[in-house]
């Protein structure tokens, strides 16, 4: 494999990663605006909140 091999081998992950970069960023952020729309997150209080928190 010569040197312009391996640069376009390493360019195409790079561009791979860029990618899922953005893919994962958008994912992000629309869980948070998805928490965010509801309640946070957090441990019920009792076990009846548990069972409405189901």
């Amino acid at each position: 494999m010569n040197y312009s091999d391996k640069m376009d081998v390493l360019d195409l992950i790079i561009e791979t990663l860029k990618e899922h970069e953005k893919t994962l960023d958008e994912l992000a952020f629309r869980l948070e605006n998805s928490l965010n729309a509801k309640s946070p997150l957090r441990p019920p209080q009792n076990e009846n909140e548990l069972e409405s928190w189901r």
